[in-house]
């Protein structure tokens, strides 16, 4: 009887788990989909920004004050166009079937073009990307969301003016009678 309800229990702990993995994952794809919609509107939105900035700029009756000023207007809306195709590329990619592998240097790039609103001017960013091999046979999405999370909790934590320093390189071991090249990330 003991075997039996250890099996019962195993059993119920299971289907509890996968059911809170379900869940999660089902409010995972909602926010995706609400970020999606939220991005599409945004860009909408920066299309009759710059359409009308355009539109003005080519009037010939604009002052050169006024030209300026049209023109900082069209380099912010196409800044914030910029990253609204970044978040979109972000949330298509979050669910990509058959992803196996992932260039490191590309998502550490991506994720901090992501955050630079947040890194802007009170951090430093060193980066030494010298890996020649930087494929990992992990999903992107999974790649992805890890460095977000590591990249943004460091943010959280770090004062004014602090830096954070990313570096990547291939190391060689021998394992056994076998060469093995490895990926390190610092």
């Amino acid at each position: 009887i003991r075997d039996r309800l250890q099996i019962a229990l195993l059993e119920h702990l299971q289907a509890v788990e996968f059911q809170n993995q379900a869940q999660s994952s089902e409010y995972l794809y909602a926010l995706g989909a609400l970020s999606e919609g939220a991005a599409h509107r945004f860009n909408n939105l920066l299309s009759v920004i710059l359409g009308y900035a355009s539109y003005l700029s080519h009037e010939s009756d604009v002052s050169h004050e006024v030209q300026q000023t049209l023109q900082k207007i069209t380099q912010s809306a196409q800044k914030g166009r910029r990253l609204t195709e970044e978040m979109l590329a972000y949330t298509r990619n979050a669910d990509v079937a058959g992803e196996e592998h992932a260039s490191v240097h590309e998502i550490i790039e991506h994720v901090l073009n992501l955050l630079s609103s947040r890194i802007a001017s009170r951090l430093q960013i060193r980066k030494q990307l010298q890996a020649g091999r930087d494929q990992v046979d992990a999903p992107g999405s999974a790649v992805r969301r890890l460095f977000f999370n590591l990249l943004n909790s460091t943010l959280q934590d770090l004062e004014e003016n602090g830096t954070v320093s990313l570096s990547t390189e291939n190391v060689t071991r021998w394992e056994g009678e076998h060469e093995a090249t490895f990926l390190r990330i610092e």
